[in-house]
C-alpha cells in the first residue's frame, strides 16, 4: 500500500510532533525525535558511505526488544520497485513489450479491458481499482486475482490517468511467473536481491528467525471510539508473517504489489547496487526513473515504473516510494545527483512523525556546490 504522506509527496493523519521549534542542525533533530512515539530505524549514505543511522524504541515492546539495524519489518510498497524492475528487465530481454496487452499473457481479457497494456500497470494508468475485495492477507490465489482483475469494473480508461493500483502491481507478478517459469519473488530474489547482497528481503523466500521480526502496533478505533472522537489505545497486531505462518498459501491479494520484509542492512546494500548501476543497464533505468504520469494536479509528483519522482523542500531530485500495511510503515529516497541515500522504517504508522522525518534529508545529505 502507498500512502500519500505530505513529506515523501505521499496522505497521512500522525501524531507525534507538534513543536515549532526550528530545527537547524542534527543534534537538535535527534533531540525532537527523542521526544516523539517514534519506534524505528533510520540509515543514510551518501558517496557509498554511511553518513547517519540510528535506531528508536521496541521492535517488541511486550518482550523489551528495541530496534536494531538487523530487525527486520514489512516495507509494503517498496516491493514494487523490485517488481517494475524484473518487468523492466524482461522487456529489454524481448520476452514481451512494455505495450504488450492483456492478451498476451491472460486468457479470455474481457473487451474494456484488451488495451490494457504493461506500461499502463507499472504507472498505475490501467484503471483498475486500487485493491482486491480481501483484506490484504487473505488467502487468494494467483487464479482468483485474476479473475477478480479482470472482471472488475474500470475506474477510468486504460491511459487516461494516474490510479493507484495495487492489482496492477499483482497481475506484473503473475507476468513474471508466466514469463520466466519461476516463482515471482524467487525470480526477483535470484536475478536482483541476491546479486546485491540482499539476504533477508522477502516474503516466503527467506527463513526468518521470529526474535529478529518487529511485531506492528496500531490505534484501531471501535465504533464507539470513532463516533465520539476517542482515541483508542495502541495495541499489538503482531508481526507481518504471522499469518502465513499460521496459514502457509498464496497471499495474492499484496503478492506483486507488496509483501517484502526487510532490515536497513539490505535497504542500504539496494542502494549501493542502484549507485553503482552493475544489476541495471542504462536503459532500463532510465525507464524506470522517467516521468511517465503526473501523480498530482500540482504536478509536483510524478510516478516511473515502481517508483515515484519528485524533489525534496530544497528542490533536489528524488526517486522515491513507501510502503505501509496500514500499521508499519517505511520509505526509501535516494536522490542519484548526490548520491545520497535515506530510509526509515517504522512498526507503528500511527505515531510517525511526519514533519521531523521530512527535514532529516536535508540535514544529512550534503547538496551540490556549483
Amino acid at each position: 500500500m502507498k500512502l500519500r504522506i505530505a513529506m515523501f509527496g505521499l496522505l497521512l493523519s500522525c501524531a507525534g510532533f507538534a513543536s515549532e521549534n526550528k530545527i537547524d542542525t542534527l543534534t537538535q533533530w535527534q533531540a525532537e525525535v527523542a521526544n516523539t512515539e517514534f519506534s524505528g530505524v533510520i540509515i543514510a549514505a551518501q558517496n557509498g558511505q554511511v553518513v547517519f543511522r540510528d535506531q528508536y524504541g521496541y521492535a517488541n515492546r511486550e518482550a523489551k526488544r528495541l530496534f536494531t539495524h538487523d530487525t527486520v519489518f514489512d516495507i509494503g510498497s517498496i516491493t514494487k520497485q523490485f517488481v517494475g524492475t524484473a518487468i523492466t528487465q524482461l522487456a529489454e530481454q524481448n520476452k514481451f513489450q512494455l505495450d504488450s496487452s492483456l492478451e498476451v499473457f491472460f486468457e479470455q481479457v474481457p473487451e474494456d479491458k484488451k488495451h490494457i497494456t504493461v506500461h499502463h500497470l507499472l504507472t498505475h494508468t490501467s484503471g483498475l481499482s486500487q485493491n482486491l475485495e480481501h483484506y490484504l492477507y487473505d488467502e487468494v490465489t494467483k487464479r482468483d486475482m485474476i479473475k477478480q482483475a479482470l472482471t472488475s469494473k474500470l475506474n477510468t480508461s486504460p491511459g487516461e490517468q494516474y490510479r493507484y493500483s495495487n492489482i496492477g502491481y499483482n497481475l506484473l507478478g503473475a507476468i513474471i511467473e508466466k514469463v520466466t517459469g519461476d516463482e515471482w519473488e524467487k525470480y526477483i530474489r535470484t536475478t536482483l536481491l541476491l546479486p546485491a547482497g540482499l539476504e533477508n528481503t522477502g516474503f516466503r523466500g527467506v527463513s526468518y528467525q521470529p526474535i529478529s521480526l518487529a511485531i506492528n502496533y496500531g490505534r484501531d478505533a471501535n465504533f464507539i471510539q470513532r463516533m465520539f472522537s476517542i482515541t483508542p489505545k495502541t495495541r499489538s497486531v503482531d508481526h507481518s508473517l504471522a499469518h502465513y505462518y499460521k496459514k502457509p498459501g498464496p497471499r495474492w491479494a499484496m503478492e506483486g504489489a507488496g509483501s517484502f520484509m526487510s532490515n536497513t542492512n539490505d535497504m542500504f546494500k539496494w542502494y549501493l547496487a542502484l549507485r553503482e548501476g552493475k544489476l541495471i543497464s542504462a536503459k532500463s533505468w532510465q525507464l524506470i526513473t522517467s516521468k511517465h504520469i503526473h501523480e498530482n494536479d500540482a504536478l509536483t509528483s510524478h510516478y516511473g515504473y515502481g517508483w515515484a519522482i519528485d524533489s525534496n523542500s530544497r528542490g533536489d531530485k528524488r526517486i522515491t516510494h513507501n510502503g505501509s500495511n496500514g500499521y508499519s510503515f517505511a520509505v526509501f529516497n535516494y536522490y542519484p545527483e548526490l548520491d545520497g541515500f535515506v530510509f526509515i522504517g517504522s512498526n507503528n504508522i500511527d505515531d510517525f512523525p511526519e514533519q521531523l522525518m521530512a527535514k532529516l534529508d536535508e540535514l544529512v545529505i550534503t547538496p551540490v556546490i556549483n
